[in-house]
């Protein structure tokens, strides 16, 4: 009997270890969207913790988990990478002065990088584009129906980081433009996510 219970708490165990996204509780970093996509309805579950954000979603039956590891970099879709970037510029901010200012966007960084994913569908892509930006989904389907129409399996972008001007704190606000190419030159333009409010 004693073998059957250490049994049963071992295999429980061994189970819920391998789980690959956490059970979203529902809070404040829990957001949910629905789109019709392709006739489909689609249910995007976007979780974000200080470390990471979470986008899950079902399509065609199967479930599907996009993880973005904000110290990384990384963007996985079911566990396979999908994103590499790099930094071409350092980030040189200049404070300032006046609290009274006019606070406005001042460039400092740009970030190279890709998606490449064998799941080539407009809800495949809105969920990496969620993921990777943090965006509500129509802004992404929008971008990832355009990236369906090309049929291409990876997709470039920019990563224009911008700071808000003066800084008035240790820690200033920041936000990213997000411009995505379907060629590695950056020259065939698909569409622009600008983060800034």
């Amino acid at each position: 009997m004693i073998k059957k219970i250490i049994s049963a708490l071992l295999v429980f165990s061994i189970a819920t270890s391998f789980a690959l996204v956490p059970t979203f509780a529902v809070n404040e970093n829990t957001t949910s969207y629905t789109a019709i996509i392709e006739g489909q309805e689609i249910t995007y579950t976007v979780y974000q913790s200080e470390q990471r954000r979470y986008v899950n979603y079902v399509e065609n039956g199967k479930a599907h988990s996009v993880i973005y590891d904000f110290s990384s970099g990384c963007l996985t879709l079911d566990g396979t990478l999908v994103c590499s970037s790099i930094t071409l510029e350092d980030m040189q901010l200049s404070p300032g002065v006046s609290t009274n200012a006019t606070y406005t966007w001042k460039y400092y960084e740009t970030t190279y990088g890709d998606l490449t994913s064998s799941v080539i569908s407009v809800a495949s892509w809105t969920a990496l584009i969620v993921g990777l930006v943090g965006v509500a989904v129509p802004v992404a389907t929008e971008i990832a129906e355009k990236l369906f129409a090309k049929h291409i399996p990876t997709v470039y972008y920019k990563r224009l980081h911008y700071y808000k001007d003066p800084i008035i704190t240790s820690r200033p606000e920041t936000a990213s433009v997000y411009m995505f190419y379907s060629d590695a030159e950056y020259d065939d333009y698909i569409g622009t996510i600008d983060m800034r409010t």
